[in-house]
C-alpha cells in the first residue's frame, strides 16, 4: 500500500467538503485528498482520471445521487464512506458493504474514526471489487431504487410512482398528494415527514406548504420568491429563502 490513501470528496454542500478537508488534513495524515467536487457529474470524471482508493460521497445530491454516481463509474476498486443527512436510507445496506457513513452535521471525531477504519481495511489488501458490487446489488433492493411510495388509505396502501406525483400540499397535520391522473390523495402525515421520506433531488420543499416535483414544473415566474406553474396547471408559491436553491437546480441558461 502507498504511504497515503488517495481520496476524493463528493458533496453538494461546500461546508461539508470544508469540514472533511480540514479534519482529514489536521488529524489524518494517511489520507491524501487529491480532489473535491460539489458536482456529481464531475465526480464520475475525477474518479476515472485519478483512480482513488477512497471516496467520501454524499447520498442526496442534485441530478445524480451518490448511489447513481457509484453505479456509473467503471473504477470499482474503491472504498466508500457515505456522508448523509438522512440516516434512514438503506443504512443497513451500506453499513454492511461500505466502510462507514457519517451523519450530518459531521463531527471531527467521526471523520477520524472513519478514516482509521479505511486505513485498517485498505491495509489488509482485501479485494474491494466484490464488496463494491455486492453493495450496489444490496442497495438496489432498498427504497431509493424502488420507484414507488406507499400512501395509506382506509383499505390498505395506494402505491404511487414517484414520477406521477406533481406536488404535495400541507394542510395542518395532513398532506394532499396531487397525482398526474388528476387524483388528490390525502394522507394523515405532515409535509415534513414526506420531505424526509421522499429524499430525492427531484422533490424540493419550495415553501412551508409545498413540495414540488421539479420534473412537473412547467414555468417559473419571478417575484419576491416567485411561483411555479405545474404540469396540471396549478400554481404553487416559492418562498424567498428557497428561490436560489430552486434556480440552482433548474440551471437557467444565461
Amino acid at each position: 500500500m502507498s504511504k497515503t490513501i488517495k481520496t476524493i470528496i463528493v458533496d453538494d454542500e461546500q461546508g461539508c467538503i470544508d469540514t472533511l478537508q480540514l479534519a482529514l488534513k489536521k488529524y489524518c495524515p494517511w489520507i491524501e485528498v487529491v480532489a473535491a467536487t460539489n458536482k456529481a457529474e464531475e465526480a464520475i470524471k475525477l474518479v476515472h482520471e485519478l483512480k482513488p482508493q477512497l471516496l467520501f460521497i454524499d447520498i442526496i445530491m442534485p441530478y445524480l445521487n451518490g448511489f447513481e454516481v457509484l453505479d456509473s463509474i467503471t473504477h470499482k476498486n474503491v472504498y466508500v464512506i457515505f456522508t448523509t443527512a438522512h440516516d434512514k436510507y438503506a443504512v443497513k445496506a451500506f453499513k454492511a458493504n461500505a466502510i462507514d457513513y457519517l451523519l450530518k452535521p459531521i463531527m471531527t471525531e467521526d471523520v477520524v474514526r472513519s478514516a482509521k477504519k479505511a486505513l485498517s481495511q485498505i491495509n489488509t489488501e482485501e479485494m474491494v471489487t466484490n464488496n463494491f458490487t455486492a453493495f450496489l446489488s444490496v442497495f438496489k433492493t432498498q427504497n431509493l431504487y424502488i420507484n414507488k411510495i406507499a400512501l395509506p388509505d382506509n383499505d390498505g396502501l395506494i402505491l404511487v410512482n414517484f414520477e406521477d406525483i406533481i406536488y404535495l400540499e400541507a394542510d395542518s397535520n395532513y398532506t394532499h398528494v396531487f397525482i398526474k391522473d388528476g387524483k388528490k390523495i390525502t394522507v394523515s402525515k405532515s409535509l415534513k415527514e414526506f420531505e424526509l421520506q421522499l429524499g430525492q433531488p427531484i422533490f424540493l420543499r419550495i415553501h412551508k406548504a409545498f413540495i414540488a416535483n421539479l420534473n412537473h414544473a412547467v414555468k417559473y415566474h419571478k417575484g419576491a420568491g416567485g411561483y411555479l406553474i405545474m404540469s396540471n396547471g396549478k400554481t404553487i408559491d416559492v418562498s424567498r429563502n428557497k428561490r436560489q436553491e430552486l434556480l440552482n437546480l433548474l440551471k437557467p441558461v444565461n
